[in-house]
């Protein structure tokens, strides 16, 4: 298991637009996800006039579609993230779902930047990968999606799903270290690898089933899904009040020491 993590909410706040750093404020612990919406518009509008003085490269568009579902990756570019495993999963994904759209936000691995350039080409209008790091720009990628997507071989603690969280977006992550903490249909959905098979394979059927559900609602993002709005709320909401510093701290970190002296002091009567 991942060692247990925590998050400044504070720094991330959605109500509050001058933290967020998002053009538009909004509240997915009280269900509010219009801000969210009105974030994602901008954001395509915007996304065809990037400037080059960002410090962001984009290669491939995102055609516009008021029913498509969106899922997004940001983060290092690297084989630990899993962006190999995305990048085969991306293809059966937007293969099945026309209405499909990925977002890719990060630098690294050039071999994994490579991929992604080409996937931009090969799918034009509904994957694109932003090559790079700008803050309100990183974030605005994760506030815009729908789900975001968690592939990592391996994973010690884990701060996107939490990040994703707060912003109202669901993580969908492979079951391995600090990504445990999400509960499978309860706070975002994870996946398993299954010896002989695949894992990009299991991670597309997963997020085709997710992302028809969306499609299919005829409505805009996962909002429209009346379950994946009560898992953004429930989600968004345990975060703030369960997954702060102090809380941690207070609950996990605090015992787990005290644990420890009291064991160094049971062993130091002995000797």
């Amino acid at each position: 298991d991942g060692i247990t993590n925590g998050i400044d909410y504070a720094r991330y706040d959605p109500r509050d637009t001058s933290i967020s750093l998002l053009p538009f404020e909004f509240d997915p612990a009280s269900g509010d996800l219009a801000g969210k919406y009105r974030c994602r518009s901008g954001f395509l509008e915007g996304l065809e006039s990037l400037s080059p003085d960002s410090g962001i490269v984009r290669f491939g568009s995102l055609d516009p579609d008021p029913h498509a579902v969106f899922f997004s990756y940001h983060g290092r570019v690297a084989w630990q993230k899993g962006i190999d495993v995305l990048e085969r999963s991306a293809k059966d994904v937007l293969d099945a779902l026309p209405s499909a759209r990925f977002l890719i936000l990060g630098q690294g691995d050039p071999v994994l930047e490579t991929l992604l350039i080409r996937m931009a080409s090969r799918y034009s209008g509904r994957f694109v990968y932003l090559r790079g790091y700008e803050r309100s720009l990183a974030r605005m990628a994760v506030a815009v999606s729908d789900f975001i997507v968690l592939p990592s071989a391996f994973e010690p603690c884990g701060l996107e799903d939490f990040i994703a969280q707060i912003f109202g977006t669901i993580p969908v992550a492979h079951a391995v270290g600090g990504l445990r903490k999400i509960r499978d249909g309860d706070n975002g959905y994870l996946y398993s690898s299954v010896p002989g098979e695949d894992d990009s394979a299991i991670l597309s059927r997963l997020l085709v089933k997710l992302g028809e559900r969306v499609v299919d609602s005829g409505g805009v993002g996962c909002a429209s899904v009346p379950e994946y709005a009560r898992l953004i709320e429930a989600a968004a909401r345990e975060v703030r009040e369960t997954y702060s510093w102090k809380r941690i701290i207070d609950m996990r970190y605090l015992p787990l020491y005290e644990n420890v002296l009291a064991s160094l002091d049971t062993f130091s009567s002995f000797v």
